[in-house]
């Protein structure tokens, strides 16, 4: 079981037995919670947390293929594939941004950005410069969200592949008028149903976003901290971060 496996990691590194406990479970279930103190000033514990977030952001599915030794060919996962690129680029720019390099930032940026995309939402202290590009940056990786099929929130990363592929087939379709274009998932075409109710998803989506944001800044707040809550509202992750 990951659960136990991350917790004797945890331990492994220094953590108490209560707070890798405590850290097992906000990580697991990508809740962010950390008790007193902050058991992840040390490295060691921060380099678990990384990993256990990235493995919790995974899709069930992955992780059982690997379980029963299915393993070969999981890169063969577009989605997979989409999650890890998304990671690893978002990685670069924070670092690119920040004018930050060496190991230890290098730790920070993927704790940073792993917590944002897998909307588990541990605290992070800044390094380096942030630019305003920066807190954009993390808002749109709490607003997508890991994989399908994981512990994490946001609109995942399944669903902005189906909207990617039908915003490229409608452009398709806008030069050549008369031709068949299909979506696939993997290696199968997506039938309409689940195209609409991808579509459906996103205008929801979009929708509860923008009235949280409007009901919040009625309350007092700017527009960009409304936005900012709102994003971590409805991606169900925090701690909410002003741009």
């Amino acid at each position: 079981d990951r659960s136990v496996i991350i917790c004797f990691a945890y331990g492994v590194a220094g953590a108490t037995s209560i707070d890798s406990l405590l850290l097992t479970m906000a990580t697991v279930s990508t809740g962010g919670f950390m008790g007193q103190g902050n058991p992840l000033e040390d490295g060691a514990v921060r380099w678990v947390a990384v990993v256990g977030m990235v493995v919790s952001g995974t899709s069930i599915v992955v992780l059982w293929r690997l379980v029963v030794g299915r393993g070969r060919g999981l890169l063969r996962s577009r989605e997979l594939r989409t999650y890890l690129l998304i990671l690893a680029t978002a990685t670069a720019l924070f670092l690119a941004w920040s004018g930050s390099s060496g190991d230890m930032n290098l730790r920070e940026a993927l704790f940073t950005v792993s917590s944002a995309l897998t909307t588990t939402g541990f605290p992070s202290e800044p390094i380096g410069e942030w630019p305003a590009a920066l807190p954009v940056l993390l808002l749109l990786l709490v607003a997508i969200g890991p994989m399908t099929g994981s512990a994490g929130g946001g609109f995942q990363v399944l669903r902005l592949r189906i909207l990617i592929n039908i915003a490229r087939r409608e452009l398709v379709r806008q030069l050549h008028p008369r031709v068949v274009a299909r979506v696939r998932l993997g290696e199968r075409v997506a039938d309409e149903s689940t195209l609409r109710q991808v579509i459906v998803v996103q205008f929801v989506f979009v929708a509860v976003l923008f009235v949280t944001a409007l009901l919040i800044a009625a309350l007092g707040l700017d527009l960009v901290a409304a936005l900012s809550a709102s994003v971590h509202a409805v991606s169900t992750a925090g701690p909410v971060r002003v741009l």
